[in-house]
């Protein structure tokens, strides 16, 4: 358990040394979650454990390339992980394997190569007030706004903040991104 407590301290200290209240708090008003099936790799595998901040939103709204969990819109009893990819007010548009904010395409490094059910296919959304469009990272494999529309505020639990089992894949989660080309 040695291994541990000075793993978690390489992970926490730099946090700490920016802001230790906020690093602090967001630990108090954490939870945990385990990553349950393929839909959010390569960046998330099933069974990594992360943590969730409760507070994080609090004062600010989701961001695009926020991951976060949520309460499934269709499947109430299922809580879920998933990408920001658009925001409220925004018209998102998938042509192509291609995501396009407002008729701006995006640049999405966190994904590998294009990833997209069916090519030749046009999707859009027009998010209102409060609403997020989510997706997940492995897009051929994920159940995400394609299936259940635009997610709701209210839905969102928190922000996934830092991915701690198993050990070797300790680190805190970023946005990645969230670039206009």
């Amino acid at each position: 358990m040695r291994w541990l407590s000075s793993l978690m301290l390489k992970i926490l200290k730099p946090a700490f040394k920016v802001n230790p209240i906020k690093t602090f708090a967001r630990l108090l008003y954490a939870t945990r979650f385990v990553v349950e099936g393929p839909s959010m790799e390569p960046t998330l595998a099933s069974n990594q454990y992360l943590l969730v901040s409760h507070i994080g939103y609090r004062q600010i709204a989701p961001a695009r390339g926020d991951i976060v969990v949520f309460h499934d819109p269709e499947l109430s009893h299922q809580i879920d992980v998933k990408r920001i990819i658009g925001l409220p007010g925004e018209v998102v548009r998938v042509e192509d394997g291609q995501i396009f904010i407002n008729g701006r395409p995006i640049l999405e490094p966190y994904l590998k190569g294009r990833t997209w059910l069916h090519i030749g296919d046009i999707q859009e959304w027009s998010l209102a007030e409060q609403e997020y469009l989510v997706l997940g990272d492995n897009r051929d494999r994920s159940r995400d706004s394609r299936s259940f529309g635009p997610l709701p505020r209210s839905l969102i639990i928190g922000k996934a903040w830092i991915r701690y089992w198993p050990p070797e894949s300790w680190g805190v989660l970023t946005r990645g991104g969230k670039n206009y080309r």
